[in-house]
């Protein structure tokens, strides 16, 4: 009407990428028969770049490579991308920068499928990373594994599964992705770490230009970069092999850090212990050193705590333990015995155990006083320890 009777000019400003696959046929169909002239708006993803994002520092540039990879082209979802982005940098501003590279890259797929979920996959899809997974794929789910193979075989972690779950609601919890984000930093420096001490040992293997203080030195440096994580074999061989050519200072200098880290968690010192290959001796004075942190750890642990957890898992250590439980006076045996607790039959069966050692001799002299007293209390008391193998032999006959 507006046309034929009075003339006017219409223009439609129309969005067919908002429309369902359905409504889009039926909008193409109709289309011809209601407009006489129509103009297709199809920017290709770099002219959409170009008008979006200005920056050139590293964030920029990666978004700019995320979005071409998806081929995204709607301006106004990726400004809205680039706000996420920032948003997240900020959160996440002091990490290894893979981390923020892997947030990036989260953050330009949900946000696209958040904004353009007819072209996209799916926020369940994305955090479940139903993609990996053994099954059958509908044809929908065909197209998406597609998209995220060619976008790096992306799958999602836990840190990514907290920034979906932040776009989807509208806000994000910082402290969940602080928490995440710390556990990957955590496992990226140690795998850095590592790879200096690769790193560090192929100059060794491969290099004859090299000084022999230069292969110390980074041999060293290697060591103590990684000194909260490194094996006990690594630390040894490399201390072996600085006392070997005469690099003492530098030698003693890791024994010296190594002791200080093991100091402050002295559990590390009994761990370190069992890592050693079979066959292998350990350097004397870092022996010396995991000797004394491993009896500050006997020193310090409750021995009541201590045969409780004996009780449950059986796990014996039996010259640490002994010593440990030895340290049970007669008094507080006898408060154990007579306290109700449902692990107290396993509790003396594994303290006869450790009593039956030879050298537990303080240990089986308080046992058996205590336990004897307990059987001449009454027959059905007597009966009941020799049922549980606690009572000394002598008191069962």
């Amino acid at each position: 009407m507006l046309r034929e009777q009075r003339k006017c000019k219409i223009a439609f400003l129309m969005n067919e990428d908002a429309l369902e696959d359905e409504k889009r046929a039926t909008f193409r169909k109709h289309l011809e028969k209601v407009v006489d002239t129509f103009i297709v708006f199809d920017r290709t993803c770099d002219e959409a770049l170009n008008i979006c994002i200005e920056g050139v520092d590293d964030v920029s540039t990666q978004i700019r490579r995320n979005v071409k990879l998806l081929n995204i082209t709607n301006i106004r979802v990726i400004k809205k991308i680039e706000r996420w982005v920032r948003h997240t940098e900020k959160i996440l501003i002091d990490f290894d920068p893979l981390i923020i590279q892997q947030a990036i890259s989260t953050v330009v797929i949900a946000g696209w499928s958040i904004l353009q979920p007819y072209e996209a996959p799916t926020i369940d899809f994305l955090r479940s990373s139903l993609s990996s997974k053994n099954r059958d794929l509908n044809g929908g789910e065909k197209k998406w594994k597609d998209i995220l193979i060619n976008y790096g075989n992306y799958t999602s972690d836990n840190l990514d599964n907290e920034l979906i779950e932040g776009l989807s609601v509208g806000y994000f919890k910082e402290e969940s992705i602080l928490k995440y984000a710390n556990i990957l930093n955590k496992n990226i420096k140690l795998g850095k770490n590592n790879n200096a001490l690769r790193d560090a040992w192929n100059l060794y293997r491969s290099d004859l230009s090299l000084d022999d203080e230069m292969i110390a030195d980074k041999l060293t440096e290697a060591a103590l970069i990684n000194a909260e994580n490194i094996s006990l074999p690594d630390l040894n061989a490399i201390v072996k092999f600085l006392k070997e050519y005469r690099f003492f200072d530098q030698a003693n200098h890791l024994i010296q850090v190594f002791g200080e880290i093991i100091q402050k968690n002295p559990d590390l010192a009994k761990k370190a212990h069992g890592r050693l290959f079979v066959g292998e001796k350990l350097d004397p004075e870092l022996l010396q050193v995991l000797e004394a942190c491993k009896k500050e750890v006997v020193i310090s642990r409750d021995p009541i705590e201590r045969l409780n957890a004996l009780a449950v898992n059986r796990n014996y250590d039996l010259e640490e333990d002994i010593e440990i439980i030895s340290r049970i006076t007669k008094d507080e045996w006898r408060t154990l015995v007579y306290t109700r607790d449902e692990r107290l039959e396993n509790m003396l069966n594994c303290a006869r155990y450790l009593a039956c050692q030879p050298e537990a001799e303080i240990l089986r002299n308080n046992l058996d006083a205590v336990l004897a007293e307990v059987a001449a209390r009454s027959p059905l008391r007597r009966d009941r320890l020799i049922k549980w193998g606690a009572l000394p032999p002598d008191v069962e006959k």
